[in-house]
């Protein structure tokens, strides 16, 4: 045994023990990966075997990156291009201290971290020197919706699951107190939601819109009733700025209002704001549900494709790296 057969020991939240981590790095596995949507804090614990007796010095490099996994079966690094033989040749943008070692065929001394074509030496060799293999999920693919609302002046936070109900609200008729909410959806990277609202049918609803029927003689039939509630979701994206003016983007009327929220970015969630108002007049509060399912449109899939190019260090936009790639 010598200084270099030390372990890292990594527990997210908490300090990590012998018997209780998620991670253990070692010489021979120098590396790990912990994604979040929402951030984590990491704890980390190096020990040296019992058998060294003297001071070593170790560096931990953290790399903040938008992808969850690399593909580190592919040759070269992204917008590299393959020469064949085991050889990359760097794009011109690159301006790493790595242009010459750019050798990643097999070439096995007995350790994985001494192999060009392994992927414990990419990964070592991708924090020296400013290049990334290409990503094969971007971490807000994996990320549901944030849902917040305002009651009594403090914002609620609420986790939703795809397709189900996330929050229920009940709202006064029109121009009374309490005819509105005031919603916040922070819709993750790359990704694209639609907000739903619609009415949730309850026994007592249901009995006054009987009674309501049974005043008219015309023979509308409750379910005809029950669909005549009527709701505006308005829309204003990014944050609310001190001072300015504030003014609906969109908005969207009818029994169940639908609009769909789009967040190109590669790195952050985006906000939007949303106001949710009865518009049933005398004695028509009503209790609703807000709904909100993950998509798969166009621009996600534009973005994800482009997002996925947008970790490669150097670049100095995504074009010229996507170029690259193709």
């Amino acid at each position: 045994n010598n200084a270099d057969d030390y372990q890292v020991l990594i527990k997210s939240g908490q300090p990590p023990t012998e018997t209780d981590h998620d991670y253990q790095m070692t010489r021979k596995e120098p590396g790990f990966t912990q994604w979040s949507c929402r951030g984590v804090s990491l704890f980390f614990r190096v020990q040296l075997p019992n058998t060294v007796h003297k001071k070593s010095k170790y560096g931990v490099t953290l790399t903040e990156d938008n992808c969850v996994d690399k593909d580190y079966s592919i040759r070269c690094p992204g917008g590299w291009k393959d020469k064949g033989d085991g050889w990359c040749l760097p794009p011109k943008y690159y301006a790493g201290p790595c242009r010459k070692q750019n050798y990643f065929g097999e070439y096995n001394l007995g350790r994985e971290y001494s192999n060009p074509s392994s992927k414990v030496y990419k990964i070592l060799w991708a924090e020296r020197c400013g290049a990334d293999w290409p990503c094969k999920e971007v971490i807000g693919r994996q990320c549901m919706p944030d849902l917040q609302y305002v009651h009594k002046g403090v914002w609620h936070l609420t986790s939703c699951k795809d397709k189900e109900v996330c929050q229920m609200f009940t709202l006064a008729e029109e121009a009374k107190k309490d005819d509105w909410r005031m919603l916040l959806v922070e819709v993750p990277p790359t990704s694209a939601v639609a907000v739903e609202v619609g009415s949730v049918i309850t026994l007592k609803a249901v009995n006054r819109f009987r009674e309501q029927v049974a005043h008219d003689h015309k023979g509308t039939g409750v379910e005809d009733m029950l669909g005549k509630d009527e709701f505006t979701l308005a829309v204003k994206k990014g944050d609310i700025v001190e001072g300015e003016e504030w003014e609906w983007t969109n908005s969207f009327r009818g029994a169940a209002p639908y609009v769909e929220l789009h967040n190109p970015l590669c790195d952050r969630f985006q906000k939007f704001f949303l106001g949710l108002y009865n518009n049933n007049k005398v004695g028509g509060s009503a209790k609703v549900g807000v709904t909100i399912n993950r998509l798969a449109t166009k621009q996600t899939k534009a973005a994800d494709s482009r997002c996925k190019l947008s970790h490669i260090r150097g670049a100095p936009d995504y074009s010229k790296a996507a170029e690259n790639e193709m």
